[in-house]
């Protein structure tokens, strides 16, 4: 399942007007002049595609990501999350959050423990903070154009401890993307400004 989130700066024009009127009065006639000056400035954008890769079982080249189904406790899923800051963009800053869910088949009941879904985040290449209640993990460099993060995570474990309750559960895994331009925003993804509120 893909969800991304993209924050993009729309384009602004400063429209500025110089009119000039010069009348000169005489005996016999009026004479004017007008002159319009316009001058249009137009910012850049961000955009980013969040990448979802996997690496095949019996090649070991890394495929798109497809749902996977008939998993069992103890088993390892390839899922690899990256962003990509596509070539028509600026310098971004970058940060994920990603959501874990279980929902139980109908004729099975319990209390759901979300711990026993593990994913390896890799906090060498990104810095974990909670904001309000939400863990954000932000890239710990500018993501340069046409570049690709370093994957925040590349597997989800489940646990070997799921027990009977979760057989033909459903787990949904949502990882959503967020970016800000680079350029006169702060010093790092910590002090950037404009973080679009998460939906």
């Amino acid at each position: 399942m893909k969800k991304k989130t993209k924050k993009k700066i729309f384009s602004l024009a400063l429209v500025i007007c110089c009119l000039a009127v010069m009348a000169i009065s005489g005996t016999m006639a009026h004479y004017s002049a007008d002159n319009v000056t316009t001058n249009v400035i137009t910012t850049n954008k961000i955009d980013i595609d969040l990448v979802e890769m996997a690496v095949d079982s019996e090649t070991g080249e890394e495929v798109a990501f497809v749902d996977v189904t008939g998993v069992l406790p103890g088993q390892t899923v390839s899922k690899i999350a990256r962003v990509n800051n596509t070539e028509f963009a600026r310098p971004a800053w970058v940060r994920i959050t990603v959501d874990k869910d279980i929902t139980l088949a109908e004729d099975k009941e319990g209390e759901i423990d979300l711990s026993l879904i593990r994913i390896d985040f890799n906090l060498d290449d990104w810095t974990a903070r909670t904001e309000n209640g939400v863990v954000w993990y932000y890239y710990n460099k500018p993501l340069e154009v046409d570049d690709t993060t370093a994957p925040l995570f590349e597997n989800v474990e489940f646990s070997g401890k799921m027990g009977n309750i979760y057989e033909n559960a459903q787990v949904v895994i949502t990882v959503t993307a967020q970016a800000v331009q680079t350029k006169n925003n702060g010093t790092s993804a910590f002090t950037a400004l404009g973080w679009p509120e998460l939906q």
